[in-house]
Parts: C-alpha cells; sequence; structure tokens
C-alpha cells in the first residue's frame, strides 16, 4: 500500500490539544466543585491517546478517567474477606457513578449522555472543545493467597447494571 506524503504528514502531526486540554480542564472543574464530593476521595486524570502523546487526529475524544477512592473490587471469596477484615464500602460504586452523571447532566444538561462503558459528552467541536468519554471507575485489587499481586481500574457496563 503507497501512503502520500500528505496523508503521512497529517498522520504525524498531534491533534487538537488546546481544545483537548479546554475540555479536559471543564469536565475537571465541575467535578471537583461539587459539594457532593468534599468529603469524598478520588482521582481524575486522562487516559488513552492525549494522555499518552499519540493523538493524531484533530477529531479524537478526550478520555477521562473518574476514580473513586472510597471502594474496591477484588477477586476475594467472602471468607477472605472476613479473614482481611474487608468490610463493606459506605459510599460504593453505584453511588459514586450516580453522583457523577448528576453532577456532568447540571453543568454541560443535554450534551450529556450515559453510554455503556462511559458517560458520553458530546461537545460541539466549533465551541472550543471536544467530545469526551468519561468513564467512572474504582480501584481492583487482585489477591493471591491473600496478598495483593495486581492493582488496576474496574467499572462495570449499563449492561451489567
Amino acid at each position: 500500500m503507497l501512503v502520500d506524503e500528505s496523508r503521512l504528514e497529517s498522520w504525524s502531526n498531534q491533534g487538537g490539544t488546546q481544545a483537548s486540554i479546554k475540555t479536559h480542564e471543564a469536565i475537571r472543574e465541575a467535578l471537583l466543585s461539587s459539594d457532593r464530593f468534599k468529603n469524598i476521595r478520588y482521582e481524575i486524570f486522562l487516559q488513552g491517546s492525549y494522555k499518552n502523546h499519540t493523538n493524531i487526529r484533530g477529531d479524537s475524544d478526550v478520555d477521562i478517567v473518574v476514580k473513586s477512592e472510597e471502594a474496591f473490587y477484588c477477586n476475594l471469596s467472602e471468607q477472605e474477606k472476613r479473614i482481611l477484615n474487608i468490610q463493606p464500602a459506605r459510599y460504593g460504586f453505584y453511588a459514586f457513578r450516580s453522583d457523577v452523571l448528576d453532577i456532568l447532566k447540571n453543568r454541560f444538561g443535554g450534551l450529556v449522555e450515559e453510554g455503556n462503558k462511559a458517560v458520553q459528552i458530546a461537545f460541539d467541536r466549533s465551541s472550543g472543545y471536544v467530545p469526551a468519554d468519561v468513564v467512572v471507575s474504582i480501584d481492583y485489587f487482585h489477591y493471591k493467597d491473600l496478598r495483593v499481586i495486581f492493582k488496576g481500574i474496574g467499572f462495570v457496563t449499563q449492561k451489567e447494571i
């Protein structure tokens, strides 16, 4: 397959970084300014091509992860959880996801839609923003012999709810 020089040039230039920064900051500010999360430990970070500086298309969306640190998933049995004295979370994934969705809907209105894996915000590119996927998640710990051997993130799709 032959690729012409103009296409190579297009592929080698990173997409609209200013719009992605503006989008990330707007979503971050909406969540950080909410009183709902005043006493909640959580983290907001970029994921995907913008985070890794590998986006090559100006029409890429921004992938943002909002991760609660108030709860976690794990592969332990109920008996193993009792041995390690792991108690159910007071503020679990479903409440956190619902609050994130409400905050984003209150700030961005009809642009927000609940997708299967992420909350999608359909910003119009002409507004200086780019569309965003907001993945609501919590920590995932994988145990072996009652010891953590792997840490990642987990989320529940709408099909699983």
